[in-house]
């Protein structure tokens, strides 16, 4: 298409062509008149209409594709001569759609504080009492993050909102890495459109950060990023169904107990001296689960 404002005629004034190790070459050649001098402005001849896009096919061999397009002026300063050079793509150079390049993929590692509410073998940390810490302990760990950057045709957003601050509800493939249910999470789902050898295309970009301690196919790993807590409080429901004081030697208690996982005193709760191990964890999940094999961001699609 002319620029507004401007009348572009053009012609094409020459054609060559030669071969080599790599196959045959093209050059095609035109002349672009403009109806007004603009001597400093070869966009005039690069946006004509019958100038081909970079990547383009050659009008008589269709797998020698635009590969460099130049622009000189002449002695006549209203006259542009554009040159367009013609190759096939050299084997195991890249594809020249922006659809073919490759995934580009990056592992890297983020800290967390957490607190910690159990040692490394499950069981609760607390104090001789059967009390949990106050203030409880914290402790940084790191879990592995992958970005995966790949070139697709079309970016929703509303897709995207559906899988940001979502973790995998299945076991997925990721990057090469079997993961399993609930220990990869996607903090990012962007998306930046763009154009290349005629082609409109979007530059996706997936974060994906895996829980501590998962496994990355190695194991099933130990922790997922559902929320542990320690069941413990200052009620409890009695015989009878109703919530009710802990009271001990007459007394409420003053810091919580550990309770059974149903709403009832830990054995050993209430005097006598219980054993570490038998506390309970209640399991949240906070985080929505979504199908993250949609995302497609397996092995065989990277």
């Amino acid at each position: 298409m002319s620029p507004s404002g401007y009348e572009v005629t053009d012609r094409v004034v020459g054609n060559n062509a030669w071969r080599d190790a790599n196959g045959p070459h093209y050059v095609r050649v035109w002349h672009v008149d403009v109806d007004q001098v603009d001597y400093d402005n070869p966009r005039l001849a690069l946006e004509t209409a019958s100038i081909p896009d970079y990547g383009e096919a050659y009008p008589h061999d269709a797998a020698a594709l635009a590969r460099k397009i130049s622009v000189a002026d002449t002695e006549n300063r209203e006259l542009w001569e554009v040159t367009v050079l013609y190759e096939r793509p050299t084997p195991g150079t890249g594809a020249v759609t922006p659809l073919s390049d490759d995934v580009r993929i990056r592992w890297g590692s983020i800290p967390y504080m957490r607190v910690l509410e159990r040692d490394i073998y499950g069981n609760a940390i607390l104090n001789s009492a059967n009390d949990p810490f106050d203030p409880p302990l914290e402790q940084e760990l790191r879990g592995k993050t992958v970005t995966i950057v790949r070139n697709e045709s079309d970016y929703d957003p509303g897709v995207a909102a559906g899988f940001e601050e979502y973790v995998n509800h299945a076991q997925v493939q990721i990057a090469g890495f079997t993961v399993y249910a609930g220990q990869a999470r996607c903090v990012e789902y962007s998306g930046e459109s763009d154009k290349r050898a005629g082609v409109d295309y979007w530059s996706v970009t997936y974060v994906i950060h895996f829980v501590p301690y998962a496994g990355l196919g190695n194991s099933a790993g130990t922790d997922s990023w559902a929320r542990e807590v320690l069941d413990q409080g200052f009620y409890y429901y009695n015989s009878d169904g109703k919530k009710t004081r802990i009271v001990i030697r007459g007394s409420p208690v003053v810091t919580p107990k550990l309770l059974d996982g149903n709403g009832g005193i830990l054995p050993g709760e209430l005097g006598s001296t219980g054993v570490v191990g038998s506390a309970v964890f209640l399991s949240f999940d906070t985080y929505p689960p979504a199908d993250f094999d949609a995302l497609d961001l397996g092995g065989s699609a990277l």
